[in-house]
């Protein structure tokens, strides 16, 4: 929306010039079939023989722009019929530019991408003076100049980038005292800074007054940001304006993305918040679990140490135990020893109650003197014995009693007696003589064995104590 001044070089005016009237080819952005259109006089060769024919007598060097292009777009405002706009917009450029240096106004309107527009395509002709050094005004650089740079040092003579010495410019005269002039094609010597500063508002005020609007939309706000686009080239203000448009559009895209991040974020951190909470929590019953832990550790260590002080005492107490039944078994030896010289009823007496009295004890190897054979049968809880020919047997009855059975020099005997086997073996032993029998009273062994009987005449002195789990064949039946 609105106008601006583009200006191009001798070689791109040509490319421009075929722009505006359309002769060059198939373009994209263009609708073949839209309305194109020339407001200027149609000068007898053409858009382009207008050119060379008003810049044929110029002086054009390789940086002059000699073709001028004041590009005004409809506003999208302006709501009124669109030939009456571009009408009146050309008469009013028509009267500042000179019949004398216009070369075509093209009006557009087959740019579906884009407003109508129109190219008013001028050569801006003027004359300058032309400037030479004054060789007696050196350009000398100044204290600010070396604070910008120490190589300026304040006071000497300017250099340009190739070395050369640098005077003031100054215009050149002839010989009688007038100024050199010259003409070219130069916009910025034929519209002042002033005069392109007036110029949207004074287009805005004829357009009203020609269309007879209150507000035709040339000028633009000094908020919009169009404004800043005013000194562009169309096709250069067209891609800006297009590249404007598609920021714009990623603009929103991205806003977009960062309120759905936003929103992402947000519940993350009110899971974050809760899962914070549930860390604390967590936190509070580890550290109550260390201390109990700590505790526990104590305890531990008060119980190992106790232990290492059981331990102590369960080595000296076996030492004491292993030292105890070695006298035992000492002294019992030395008793049957002496009972040698007895009858023999009690002798076996005495043999069979030594025997019950060891029964108990986990030491399966313990030699008896005089036993040829005793067996503890742990599945019924009965004691056997052997004195060479003469057996012995002691079992329960299962309602509280036992029986003892034996067999000494072919007699066979039998009684049940009340009480437990210590009793029966008192039986048995007052049977055989009255003596007393060892007040060891026997007791089921822990451990079970298989029968073990020493044969050996030679060993008979010495037999094994074993336990079994099976009766053994005896001379005798109940």
């Amino acid at each position: 929306t609105g106008m601006h001044l583009a200006t191009y070089t001798a070689s791109a005016a040509g490319k421009m010039i075929s722009h505006y009237e359309r002769s060059i080819g198939e373009r994209d952005h263009i609708d073949r079939d839209g309305v194109v259109y020339n407001l200027a006089p149609k000068f007898d060769r053409g858009p382009r023989g207008r050119y060379r024919e008003l810049t044929k007598d110029l002086e054009i060097g390789p940086k002059t722009r000699p073709l001028a292009d004041m590009i005004v777009t409809k506003p999208k405002s302006y709501s009124g019929d669109v030939h009456e706009f571009f009408k009146a917009a050309y008469d009013e450029l028509f009267e500042m530019v000179g019949e004398d240096r216009v070369v075509c106004a093209y009006v557009h309107l087959d740019e579906p991408g884009a407003e109508p527009h129109m190219h008013f395509a001028f050569v801006p002709v003027v004359e300058i003076e032309v400037m030479t050094n004054d060789k007696t005004q050196p350009l000398l650089w100044t204290e600010n100049d070396e604070k910008k740079n120490p190589e300026h040092k304040a006071g000497t003579q300017k250099r340009d980038n190739k070395g050369t010495l640098r005077w003031k410019r100054v215009p050149a005269r002839d010989d009688a005292g007038n100024p050199i002039m010259y003409r070219t094609a130069k916009a910025s010597a034929m519209f002042s800074k002033a005069d392109m500063r007036d110029l949207h508002p004074k287009m805005e005020e004829n357009l009203c007054r020609a269309l007879q609007v209150d507000h035709v939309g040339i000028v633009l706000d000094e908020n919009d940001p169009k404004k800043t686009l005013s000194g562009l080239a169309h096709d250069e203000y067209e891609r800006v304006t297009a590249e404007i448009e598609r920021s714009k559009r990623e603009l929103a895209e991205t806003r977009a993305e960062i309120a759905d991040e936003t929103e992402r974020l947000e519940l993350v951190r009110r899971s974050v918040a809760t899962s914070q909470g549930e860390v604390d929590r967590v936190e509070v019953d580890i550290r109550v679990e260390e201390d109990a832990i700590r505790g526990l550790e104590s305890q531990i260590s008060a119980v190992e140490n106790g232990n290492r002080r059981a331990r102590s005492r369960i080595e000296e107490l076996r030492c004491r135990i292993i030292e105890a039944r070695s006298a035992l078994v000492s002294k019992l030896q030395g008793l049957v020893a002496r009972a040698r010289g007895v009858a023999p009823a009690l002798y076996a007496s005495a043999s069979r109650a030594l025997a019950a009295s060891l029964a108990p004890v986990e030491t399966s190897h313990v030699r008896v003197p005089a036993l040829d054979e005793f067996v503890y049968d742990r599945s019924s809880g009965a004691y056997y014995a052997t004195i060479g020919a003469d057996s012995f047997e002691i079992r329960p009855t299962g309602d509280g009693a036992y029986t003892w059975l034996s067999n000494v020099a072919g007699e066979m005997k039998r009684k049940i007696v009340t009480g437990d086997a210590y009793a029966a073996w008192k039986s048995m032993d007052e049977a055989y003589g009255g003596a007393k029998p060892s007040t060891a009273v026997p007791m089921k062994s822990k451990a079970a064995g298989a029968r073990s009987v020493n044969k050996d005449r030679q060993q008979v002195s010495q037999p094994r104590i074993s336990h079994q789990t099976t009766r053994p064949n005896r001379g005798y039946s109940r």
